[in-house]
């Protein structure tokens, strides 16, 4: 690369946590909590310490450093490859959804690595992470010493938990600027610098995740064989055609069920998105989004069950 700080940043620095929004947006899940003998006011210390965490963190971000100025060619038009090959390893979500591309192996980290890392001499890695588990199996990582080289994960607690268990790097976020100008200049313009820091010194890049004024997109599939039989070249556009084809599709003994059947509960499975205003109500979005039991305070919600 151009500068010698760059391959510090990318193989060593560049280990903090892609904080991505104060709401989780991914559900998690987390071990139940031991069965505790601390008298009680060890335990009333211990439900102060999230409000006395924010309040630190409020304080913090109010102290943010100063945005430093962009210099003109910085950024990865500027870059060379690096004379010896990087190790970059980068963390990835596993579902465990048996029928889904391999986290670690896919049509996209492929892509990763022929646009970018053999441009650059860089072998980009991933490290499937079980999305119920994160702590523990970064704990067995970091016991093993083979954390990869960035963190990534959504929740601010578990991040700060990771500095103080040592699996952090501070780095120079003017450096950080050189490198990743756009990505340096969103945190700023999203006034993220303060939450960077942790004690004083920085750990972390943040990117944003938006919620409440944005949707979910689909595709469907369907037979054409089918839909033709019945006087449908394309697919209807309208709910009211296709309620009609679908009832000629009853009605010709070509499909029983065609919309299939399912249990309308789960997390996720409130997927009344067609039936909101946009941009969103925040507050709508928190109550009512991303619900197991079907809310029916929603309007939304209330034609989205009608019609099924």
């Amino acid at each position: 690369m151009k500068r010698n700080t760059l391959k510090k940043l990318l193989a060593m620095a560049l280990a903090s946590a892609m904080a991505c929004g104060i709401l989780a947006g991914c559900g998690s899940s987390s071990a139940p909590a031991a069965e505790s003998s601390a008298p009680a006011a060890e335990a009333e210390a211990e439900a102060e310490a999230p409000a006395a965490e924010a309040e630190a963190a409020e304080a913090e971000a109010a102290e943010a450093p100063e945005a430093v100025e962009i210099e003109e060619g910085a950024g990865i038009e500027s870059w060379v490859p690096f004379e010896n090959t990087v190790e970059l390893e980068i963390p990835v979500y596993n579902r465990d959804n048996p029928d889904w591309a391999t986290p670690h192996d896919n049509y996209w980290t492929n892509y990763v690595q022929e646009n970018f890392g053999d441009k650059y001499n860089i072998n980009v890695t991933y490290v499937p992470i079980p999305r119920g588990a994160v702590l523990e199996n970064y704990a067995l990582l970091a016991a093993d010493q083979d954390l990869p080289t960035i963190l990534m994960e959504y929740d601010f607690p578990k991040q700060a938990q990771w500095v103080e268990d040592g699996y952090l790097q501070t780095y120079d976020l003017n450096e950080f600027a050189k490198v990743a100008p756009t990505y340096y200049q969103r945190m700023v313009d999203l006034g993220q610098l303060g939450y960077t820091q942790l004690n004083g010194e920085t750990y972390f890049a943040l990117a944003e995740r938006p919620y409440y004024d944005t949707n979910y997109s689909y595709v469907t599939f369907y037979r054409k064989d089918w839909t033709k039989q019945v006087g449908y070249e394309e697919y209807p556009q309208t709910w009211e055609e296709q309620k009609d084809m679908y009832t000629k599709l009853k009605e010709a003994g070509i499909c029983e069920y065609p919309l299939g059947g399912a249990m309308l509960n789960g997390v996720g499975s409130d997927q009344n998105y067609g039936y909101r205003t946009y941009p969103q109500d925040e507050l709508e979005w928190a109550t009512t989004g991303d619900y197991a039991i079907h809310a029916l305070s929603s309007d939304a919600n209330r034609k989205f069950l009608q019609r099924e």
